[in-house]
């Protein structure tokens, strides 16, 4: 009988992977309404403008007629153009709202369970595992299979599909020694990455400066020192070092073609891929998103209920299942009655399966090669109570299973009477052969 302690669903710990899920759209509709008040305040301080000036050219009777239509003429349009702004602004508004709410509604469900077997709390984090792959994909760059299973789930509105789409486009940009959009989007969320003293402008602005001097051509330099003037010196009190080191980098480089032209960190075209990183750095950090998948997180709670020592043991081992099938000895289970038991199998059972992985393997999720390493970094379980079968046997070879099982197993592969077989090496026993064996 399950433990009534074990089953109960402590809410707060849940909660804990659903921060991002209500931060991000909160933070877009925060970019969404500043976007729209900047508008305002733009366009509401050159229509004033015109409208004054227009007024007194009227009081004092200089005005040309005609200038004055054209003046406005310029206003109305200027008015129609921020209204058909604004209605955009309004319409992100909505989804942005529709999406939190339906989040909203998502996490409160949660709190209508009392145990994981309440009726329907399956169902839920049903949908919270399919979020939570939808945005693992998205994390990883894969958005088309990302879009598509969150289509066919039904859950487009608890995945946020267009930040990742933007995160993922700015970090290949970067890869592809672009800083263009990167800019572009500090430029968007200048005041919050100031707040959060981040360097990322600095440090594109940086690179863009070192590749002006890459290629060697005097005629560059000129328009190096304005750069540097202008984006790299105003940050001197921030960055002494890099400033210090940028000015005297157009008097001590090394040659472009010489030997020792990335040999200096400055140089190093990995200085990409630390921007693509940093960026990503502070994406995360804006939206609150965890540098680690959700997924993994998730996972490594369960993993940590089934984790024990003897899981890393073997990983000198590991390299032989990947060796060629004729320099492994790996049993079969399927013995003379291979097509008849076949269909009977379950997947991790089949001789193709038992053939990639070791017996362990097959029976252990955390010594499988897609959560061994997840695994390594997370602790051992502690468990206070046996959830073994209460009818164990072991067998000559020495493996353990519950005999209910190996009997039932038996009889479903019509195998000859009193005899059973291994599960796990394919072996066949007499059922005298095996022998009751107790936890102590």
């Amino acid at each position: 009988m399950a433990d009534p302690d074990n089953i109960i669903i402590k809410h707060a710990d849940h909660l804990l992977l659903e921060q991002q899920l209500i931060r991000l759209p909160y933070e877009q509709l925060r970019k969404n309404f500043r976007g729209a008040h900047i508008a305002i305040e733009k366009e509401s301080a050159s229509i004033k403008s015109a409208a004054q000036d227009a007024a007194t050219s009227i009081m004092r009777q200089t005005a040309d007629r005609d200038a004055t239509l054209r003046s406005l003429d310029s206003m109305i349009q200027q008015v129609e153009a921020l209204k058909k702004k604004l209605e955009g602004y309004a319409e992100e508004e909505e989804r942005l709202i529709s999406s939190l709410d339906a989040r909203l509604t998502h996490v409160g469900n949660l709190y209508s369970f009392k145990t994981y077997q309440d009726s329907g709390y399956e169902a839920w984090s049903r949908v919270r595992l399919d979020r939570l792959m939808s945005d693992y994909l998205l994390q990883q760059g894969f958005s088309d299979s990302a879009k598509e299973l969150a289509k066919e789930r039904g859950i487009e509105a608890l995945v946020d599909i267009e930040p990742f789409e933007t995160w993922n486009k700015i970090r290949t940009s970067l890869e592809n020694h672009v800083v263009t959009e990167a800019l572009a989007w500090c430029a968007e969320n200048k005041k919050e990455l100031r707040k959060m003293n981040c360097n990322l402008e600095f440090m594109l602005r940086y690179q863009q400066y070192i590749e002006m001097l890459r290629p060697g051509d005097p005629s560059l330099f000129v328009k190096a020192i304005h750069h540097a003037r202008k984006y790299i010196v105003p940050f001197q009190k921030q960055y002494p070092a890099k400033v210090f080191a940028a000015c005297g980098l157009i008097a001590y480089r090394s040659e472009p073609d010489g030997d020792g032209m990335y040999s200096c960190e400055t140089w190093s075209p990995s200085r990409w891929k630390e921007l693509s990183d940093l960026f990503t750095d502070a994406f995360h950090a804006l939206y609150g998103i965890h540098s680690r998948p959700l997924l993994h997180v998730a996972l490594s709670a369960g993993i940590s209920a089934l984790k024990t020592p003897r899981c890393h043991v073997h990983d000198g081992e590991r390299a032989a299942i990947s060796s060629p099938k004729e320099e492994r000895s790996v049993p079969t289970v399927l013995a003379h009655n291979e097509a008849k038991i076949g269909d009977t199998l379950p997947s991790y059972r089949t001789s193709d399966y038992i053939d990639s992985y070791d017996a362990r393997e097959t029976m252990c999720p955390i010594c499988s090669s897609e959560l061994n390493e997840l695994a390594r970094t997370v602790p051992y379980a502690n468990h206070t109570r046996s959830c073994v079968d209460h009818d164990m046997v072991v067998l000559p070879n020495g493996h353990a299973f519950s005999k209910s099982k190996l009997l039932e197993y038996a009889k479903k592969t019509t195998m000859a009477p009193n005899i059973i077989k291994d599960l796990r090496s394919g072996e066949s026993y007499e059922i005298s052969q095996m022998k009751k064996i107790y936890i102590t």
